[in-house]
C-alpha cells in the first residue's frame, strides 16, 4: 500500500515524512498513559490497552517511514490486536471478574486473522472491512456504557461525557473526512491532496480517540472497583490521566 504523500521528498531516509512524524504522538502518548496506569494501580487490561495503542504507533511509524511489507504488517496487525483488547474491555466493562473464555476466543480470532493475513493475497480490503466492523462494535458497546453518565451531574460525569464523545467521533470522523477523501481524490488531484496532508491529520485524530477511550474506561472501571479517583491533565498535554484521589480531597 502506498499513500498520497510523495515518497522520499524531504529525506532519503524517510519514505513519508509527515505521515511518519504524525505517528510520534501515537508512540509517545500511550506511554504517558501507561505511566499513569502503573502509578495509580490500574488493571492489567488497562495497561494492555495502553501498550496496544503504543504498538500501533510503532507500527504506523515504521510503516510510513519505510513503506515495507514488514512495516505494513506490523501496523495493521497491531491495529487488530489492540482492537481485540478494546473489545474485551468494553464487553466486560461492568464485570469485576475476568473472562478467560472470552480471552481465549479473542486470542484464537487474532491468531486466525494473522494466518489469513499472510496467506491471503490482496488482503488489505478484508483488513479494512474487519477493522471497521470492530471499531463500530466497540463504539456501540461503549455508547451503552456512556449512557449512564448522560443524565448525571458532577465533574466525573462531565468528564466521562466529553471523553466518550471525543473517542466516539474522532476515529470515524477521521476516517470519513481525512482518510477516505485523500484516498478517493488523490489520483485525480494529487497536488491539492498532498498539500493538505490529510493522512497525517488522520493520525492525529486517531491518536486522540483511543487515548480518550482508555481514559474513559479506566474511570468507569475505577468506579466499579470502588476506588477514589479524579481526572487529570498532565504537563499541558491533551491526554487526561486517572490517579487515586488524595485522602484529604
Amino acid at each position: 500500500v502506498d499513500w498520497c504523500e510523495s515518497n522520499y521528498l524531504h529525506s532519503r531516509y524517510v519514505a513519508e515524512l509527515w505521515n511518519t512524524l504524525s505517528a510520534v504522538p501515537l508512540v509517545l502518548l500511550p506511554l504517558l498513559g501507561l505511566v499513569y496506569g502503573l502509578k495509580s494501580g490500574a488493571e492489567k487490561r488497562i495497561l494492555l490497552a495502553w501498550l496496544g495503542i503504543h504498538s500501533v504507533g510503532v507500527g504506523t511509524f515504521l510503516f510510513h517511514g519505510t513503506l515495507t511489507p514488514a512495516g505494513q504488517a506490523l501496523d495493521e496487525l497491531c491495529m487488530i490486536y489492540a482492537s481485540l483488547v478494546f473489545f474485551y474491555i468494553t464487553v466486560q466493562a461492568n464485570k469485576v471478574e475476568a473472562a478467560p473464555g472470552l480471552m481465549l476466543v479473542l486470542a484464537c480470532f487474532g491468531a486466525g486473522f494473522t494466518a489469513a493475513y499472510f496467506l491471503t493475497p490482496a488482503f488489505f480490503p478484508i483488513f479494512i472491512a474487519c477493522y471497521a466492523c470492530m471499531v463500530l462494535a466497540i463504539i456501540y458497546h461503549t455508547y451503552k456504557i456512556a449512557r449512564e453518565y448522560f443524565g448525571k451531574e458532577g465533574e466525573v460525569a462531565a468528564w466521562q461525557r466529553r471523553l466518550f464523545w471525543v473517542a466516539a467521533t474522532f476515529y470515524p470522523g477521521g476516517f470519513l473526512f481525512m482518510w477516505a477523501p485523500e484516498n478517493l481524490l488523490c489520483p485525480n488531484h494529487p497536488a491539492v491532496m498532498r498539500s493538505l496532508n490529510l493522512h497525517a491529520w488522520f493520525h492525529v485524530a486517531t491518536t486522540i480517540s483511543p487515548c480518550c477511550y482508555v481514559i474513559f474506561m479506566t474511570a468507569h472501571r475505577e468506579q466499579l472497583r470502588a476506588r477514589r479517583f479524579r481526572h487529570r491533565v498532565w504537563g499541558g498535554l491533551f491526554v487526561v490521566g486517572i490517579e487515586p484521589a488524595d485522602k484529604d480531597s
